[in-house]
């Protein structure tokens, strides 16, 4: 007769808390690659294959989250990245990125079921307007409806 698997609280603590580290690597990447993403759209037009080939990249990270989740948000409180509940470590490469969001009013986005690359980057361009752009709420509001970007949102 085969053994039952045991387990103890500290296998299932060790368990835990490599899969929130696992979860933690995964939205650092993920965010790291939005602001790839971001840089390129400053850089390419709409067709350039490096700007495609990072959205698409982006999107299949946030696809592989979205497994799981009705949503995939980011939140920044205090100078800080977080996922869910989760803390996201941040190096410099991050420090430009959170700091756009910050001069633009950015306190969170949020990735929902449905999202396309035509919108990653339709949000890409729209996240490099200047900041007097994002001083306006309805602005931002606005052009979220008319970029048809529906599956994004932007909080302040």
């Amino acid at each position: 007769m085969p053994e039952e698997p045991q387990f103890d609280n500290r296998g299932e603590a060790r368990q835990s808390f490599f899969a929130k580290q696992q979860l933690i690597q995964s939205t650092r990447a993920l965010f790291q690659q939005l602001s790839g993403v971001l840089r390129n759209a400053s850089l390419y037009p709409a067709a350039h294959p490096f700007l495609l080939a990072s959205a698409e990249k982006l999107l299949a990270l946030i696809s592989d989250l979205l497994v799981m989740r009705k949503e995939v948000a980011f939140y920044l409180v205090g100078g800080e990245l977080f996922f869910e509940t989760n803390s996201v470590p941040v190096d410099q490469g991050l420090v430009a990125l959170i700091e756009q969001f910050t001069n633009r009013q950015v306190g969170g986005v949020i990735f929902k079921p449905g999202l396309t690359s035509g919108e990653i980057i339709r949000f890409a361009y729209l996240m490099n307007n200047d900041e007097k752009f994002f001083a306006d709420r309805v602005n931002v509001d606005n052009a979220l409806v008319s970029g048809e970007i529906t599956h994004i949102d932007i909080h302040a």
